[in-house]
Formats: C-alpha cells, structure tokens, sequence
C-alpha cells in the first residue's frame, strides 16, 4: 500500500481531517489522486491546507482552484519526465 493510498485509508476511518501541505502539488500530481481525496472529502469534512491557504474541500470554488493547480503538476511532472528520457 503506498503512502498515499495509506493517507487515504485513514481519512476514511476518521484519524484525522485536516491535511497541511507546503502546496496542492507537493501532495498530489495526478487528477485521479485529487477526485479521490474529494470523494473521501465529500464522506469525512477534511480540510487541505497550504503555505498560503485553506482550502475548504466542499466549496466548489476551491475544488475548482485545485483542479486546475493539480492538472498544471502534472502537466509540468510529464513535461519533465519528457525532456528527461533518453530519445
């Protein structure tokens, strides 16, 4: 079970609901990785908090922010790994 996948688990059994993180993209870079901790969000009232914010998992303004922040990670994540391969 990795790390995040363990994060998860305990979220779901109520061990906690607050999350800090320097940033979004430090914690999360796949889209995937973000719908699911929503949906453990949706079940469990958790809070993300960053450096310079709070996001409020249930306020649809702030899904959304963090929609676009964690799409750019990846883009920004497969643009490296990209220029990284050997050709």
């Amino acid at each position: 079970m990795t790390t995040w996948d363990q994060l998860l688990e305990r979220a779901r059994r109520r061990e906690f609901r607050h999350i800090i993180a320097h940033h979004p993209d430090r914690l999360m870079r796949q889209p995937r990785d973000l719908e699911e901790l929503l949906q453990v969000s949706d079940e469990h009232q958790v809070v993300l908090h960053g450096e310079a914010n709070r996001r409020n998992l249930s306020n649809p303004d702030n899904r959304f922010i963090l929609r676009i922040e964690v799409a750019h990670a990846c883009r920004s994540s497969d643009d490296t790994s990209r220029r990284l391969s050997p050709r």
